[in-house]
Parts: structure tokens; C-alpha cells; sequence
């Protein structure tokens, strides 16, 4: 596929792709913990979008100076990165699992589906994704295979709150490189090897690897 682009947009790509991730973490374990508490289908999509404001207006206040993109960067890994160290043991592992699920969905599912409306496949994309994160992936299902949970189910009741998340971002990276939403898929898809050998959880959140992949 060649090398990735040279220069801001590459690194753009990239960037917004783990804010992207680090975001779905923190919402992602949020979300969970309304699941296992059996909740309405209603009342856990409703705390899902109202951790999601809450999170984006801490950030903001927290880090006024920034883009809100880098704030909430900010903003979900350091409160990733703090819940787990509360924990130990099965709960520091499932909690671990939880965070991944909503990396993992939010690269592989939201992500694909935006682009598709705008015309563009990302197969690429998603065997890039999934190849770099294979042994994250049959972790965090083998963690979650004790509890029941659902996983196409989860994202059917998150999928809107992914939506924003992916739609903020990529306008802001065909914003950024001043090229149109379309083509700013196709560079996902086009340089896909590339942009997703930096996307390993181990390198993107290394405290939810460890965390994860306890024995």
C-alpha cells in the first residue's frame, strides 16, 4: 500500500485515531458497569450519553487552552489509567476488558460505518486494526465469555454516541489536511498498515494492556 503520507496529515491520522480510542475506554467501561447492573436498555444508553457530556465538559475546563480533541485525549487516559489502579485482581481484569471492547468496536465497527456513508470502504482498515490487536481481542472475548456479555448488543446500544465520536474526528482531520470527509477515509484505507501498526493497545494505552492481559 505504500508508505503512509508525510508530514501533518500523517500524523493527524493517528492522533485522532487515539483519541478516538482512549475516549471509547472510558466510555465503554462506563457502559458496561450499567450492563451488568441490568438496567433498561434505555436508562444505560441514557448514562452512556450523559458520562459522554460530562467527560467532554470536564475536559474543556480542565484544559481550556487546548483543541477539544487533545483535552479529552488527555482527560480519557488519565481517567482510564486511574480506575484501574483503584483495582485489583478479576476486577482490575474485567475492568480492562470492558475498556478494550470499546477500542476495539469504535475502530472496527463506527469507524467502517462512517465511511461507508461517505462512499468509501475501509476493509483494510479493519484487517490492519484487527491483525495489529489479535491477541487483545481473544483476551478481552475469553474475559468477557465468563460473564454473558453480548457484544453486538452493546454496540447496538452505544453505536450513537460512536457516531459523534467518529464524526467529530474525522472532520476534524479533513479539516486539519484540508481534503474532503471521502478522502479522508480513503487514506484509512489506502495506508492502512501503516496507520494501524501505531494502534496496538500496548502502545496506545499501556496500562490497559497490562492490565488486560493478566494472568
Amino acid at each position: 500500500m505504500g508508505d503512509a503520507p508525510k508530514g501533518l496529515g500523517q500524523r493527524a491520522l493517528k492522533v485522532v485515531a487515539v483519541v478516538v480510542g482512549l475516549i471509547a475506554f472510558v466510555v465503554g467501561k462506563q457502559f458496561v458497569q450499567t450492563w451488568h447492573k441490568q438496567k433498561s436498555e434505555q436508562e444505560q444508553g441514557a448514562h452512556v450519553a450523559a458520562y459522554w457530556d460530562k467527560m467532554r465538559t470536564e475536559a474543556v475546563k480542565e484544559r481550556p487552552d487546548q483543541p477539544i480533541g487533545e483535552a479529552m485525549e488527555e482527560k480519557a487516559k488519565k481517567d482510564a489509567t486511574a480506575q484501574l489502579k483503584a483495582l485489583s485482581g478479576d476486577k482490575k481484569v474485567q475492568s480492562a476488558a470492558n475498556m478494550y471492547v470499546g477500542f476495539f468496536l469504535m475502530n472496527t465497527k463506527a469507524m467502517p460505518t462512517f465511511c461507508k456513508e461517505q462512499g468509501v470502504a475501509i476493509p483494510a482498515w479493519t484487517a490492519a486494526f484487527e491483525k495489529v490487536n489479535a491477541t487483545e481481542t481473544a483476551r478481552a472475548r475469553q474475559i468477557h465469555a465468563r460473564t454473558g456479555f453480548d457484544e453486538d448488543r452493546f454496540y447496538a446500544l452505544i453505536v450513537d454516541q460512536y457516531k459523534k465520536l467518529v464524526a467529530d474526528d474525522m472532520h476534524d482531520i479533513a479539516a486539519t489536511n484540508k481534503i474532503s470527509l471521502k478522502d479522508a477515509c480513503k487514506r484509512l484505507q489506502d495506508h492502512a498498515d501503516d496507520l494501524a501498526a501505531d494502534m496496538s493497545l500496548s502502545n496506545v494505552q499501556p496500562d490497559v494492556y497490562k492490565a488486560l492481559m493478566i494472568p
